[in-house]
């Protein structure tokens, strides 16, 4: 579709972080054709007037668990370990791939109206949940969150590659998912690593979430977690690595050596009593620091204006420093960031000509936009997912003027709480 988005504010996040006013963006397909000054000779389909309204790129959720939507508000106020051991692993053991597919939606939904464009999954079922991306319309990179994999389970991932890597015109891709070390043993994750090369992609891993997690490691590899799989040669530079919570020095500085992508998750991490990463530190030494949020059964929701808000607040009241994770570097995490670590910077994370059309715009007509005097500060600081009225991804419109198109929400709704009913209650 061809699409003329004008007087717009656009915040384009390229090396400049560059805010244009009162200018126009043009989309031809799935691409950014222009931006700056009227093109008298564009013929577009789709005109839309973002007076009062900032256009930026969509933001980029790092590390979620989507279909957990189904376990939204259940298992509160507990560690990690209570949570899973007691709450989400007994319930998970009735999952069918319909709860699953109706969780994805649920969440995609939520995701888009809040102004994510692209997540990075990890799950069961997967299958399911790249039917419900490619069916929405939505931008993902899927793993199966594999614990122990039997041959026949491998097998499923090469199919599944084979199945969904580059479809719905490349929105779907895969990584290869490693759980964790807590829940693999050695060989399991050599075999992970060794499927991960044989298909040339990266792996998405949980790494060092609990200091629990951290002593077990060393208790049964004489290493924590992130130095024992560097051990075992999993980690680069396509490494997709969760928390990152209780690093020691030695592990800090391989993070590092290796180019690994490490996602800060401020919510869950904060709910779930983990502790924090220490992005700032980790983005000063050089890492590429992103940001996630996580599934929304430890979070509890996947708002991503919510997660730079959280990150920036407790980094600087962890560390009494006013500059610690400022609003610039935030989005620069949600955006540029994001899009370095799932292989497309020079596609994503920017407004640039030439890169895909995946873009949000946010209304600045209210009470806590006003004065209207610091575009990024008001993003990270007076923003939520609500301020978003239209989510453009590939160049498709598929949430505009705060409603969806094409999306049965009341029925997604009904469905979501009949699942909930059926495995808990």
């Amino acid at each position: 579709m061809n699409i003329w988005i004008k007087n717009a504010t656009v915040l384009t996040m390229d090396d400049k972080q560059m805010i244009l006013e009162n200018t126009n963006l043009y989309v031809e397909g799935n691409r950014i054709l222009h931006i700056g000054e009227e093109l008298r000779d564009f013929v577009a389909e789709k005109v839309i007037d973002a007076n009062k309204k900032v256009v930026m790129p969509g933001l980029i959720n790092c590390h979620t668990h989507i279909a957990m939507s189904v376990f939204r508000n259940y298992g509160n106020d507990v560690g990690l370990e209570t949570w899973l051991q007691d709450y989400i692993w007994p319930a998970e053991s009735n999952l069918t791939p319909e709860d699953v597919r109706i969780g994805s939606e649920v969440s995609i939904a939520e995701m888009i109206e809040s102004g994510t464009t692209t997540f990075v999954d990890m799950y069961y079922y997967m299958d399911e949940v790249a039917k419900a991306s490619e069916k929405m319309g939505i931008r993902a990179v899927l793993t199966r969150g594999m614990t122990n994999p039997t041959k026949e389970i491998l097998e499923g991932e090469r199919e599944f590659y084979r199945n969904w890597h580059g479809k719905a015109n490349g929105r779907i891709e895969m990584m290869v998912g490693s759980h964790s070390v807590y829940t693999n043993n050695k060989e399991s994750l050599i075999k992970e690593r060794d499927l991960a090369d044989e298909l040339k992609v990266g792996i998405h891993i949980h790494l060092n979430e609990s200091q629990s997690e951290v002593e077990n490691s060393i208790k049964d590899h004489k290493l924590a977690p992130l130095e024992f799989v560097d051990t075992l040669g999993m980690l680069n530079k396509k490494t997709i690595a969760a928390h990152c919570v209780w690093l020691s020095d030695r592990e800090k500085e391989i993070a590092i050596e290796r180019q690994i992508n490490m996602v800060h998750n401020p919510a869950s991490n904060m709910k779930l009593a983990s502790g924090f990463m220490e992005a700032q530190k980790m983005i000063n030494a050089g890492a590429n620091v992103c940001l996630g949020t996580d599934g929304s059964a430890s979070n509890n929701v996947l708002d991503m204006f919510e997660e730079m808000k959280l990150a920036s607040l407790i980094a600087k009241g962890r560390y009494l420093d006013p500059q610690n994770l400022d609003a610039k570097t935030v989005l620069k995490m949600a955006t540029v960031n994001g899009a370095k670590a799932i292989g497309k910077e020079g596609q994503l994370g920017k407004l640039k000509e030439g890169y895909l059309a995946d873009l949000i715009i946010i209304d600045f007509d209210n009470l806590r936009h006003v004065p209207n005097n610091d575009i990024m500060a008001a993003l990270v600081y007076s923003t939520n997912g609500f301020d978003v009225n239209t989510t453009i991804i590939d160049g498709n419109v598929l949430y505009e003027n705060n409603e969806h198109i094409g999306v049965d929400v009341e029925l997604l709704k009904e469905e979501v709480n009949n699942i909930f009913n059926r495995l808990v209650r």
